[in-house]
């Protein structure tokens, strides 16, 4: 069941859903830092952790700099809560003129995301963890309890 989430954020992106595979594929290093930690840890601590491992080495390899976990945690508080791209904390961890595939910026107070190559980057690192982790007794078990949503019905608490 926890690949249909993959799955479906690419199908998204075929289908030009853009926004609704950017909001979902900023899910995923909480799905699988929850897991990792048993949710035993702080949230956005558990976001960053599961994100710095698998997420980040898929990112600028061309740079110093990094597109780092507090960027796109605080990305996804902003996306996710407020569903604004705009937020005064946002203290982005990038050079000026700095291009890589994915993620880019052309000033120092802007971001620009290239959705779909940002969005199969992260697609790519969930697989990466289901890879590594798929086989222990934590994720059998966690897993099981990802949602099951088939057609329009979603049973809740089952």
């Amino acid at each position: 069941m926890i690949e249909k989430l993959p799955e479906q954020i690419l199908q998204g992106l075929e289908q030009n859903l853009y926004q609704l595979s950017l909001f979902t594929v900023l899910t995923l290093p909480d799905i699988g830092g929850a897991i990792d930690s048993g949710s035993s840890e702080n949230n956005g601590k558990r976001y960053k952790k599961w994100f710095k491992k698998y997420a980040r080495p898929k990112f600028n390899h061309f740079s110093r700099k990094t597109f780092s976990a507090d960027t796109c945690w605080k990305i996804r508080c902003s996306l996710l809560h407020q569903g604004i791209s705009k937020h005064d904390f946002l203290d982005l961890e990038y050079p000026e003129n700095f291009y890589s595939p994915g993620i880019f910026g052309d000033e120092k107070e802007s971001l620009k995301i290239d959705i779909d190559s940002f969005c199969r980057k992260m697609v790519d690192a969930f697989y990466d963890w289901i890879e590594d982790v798929g086989n222990t007794d934590r994720f059998k078990k966690d897993a099981q309890n990802i949602a099951n949503i088939s057609k329009a019905v979603f049973k809740f608490n089952e």
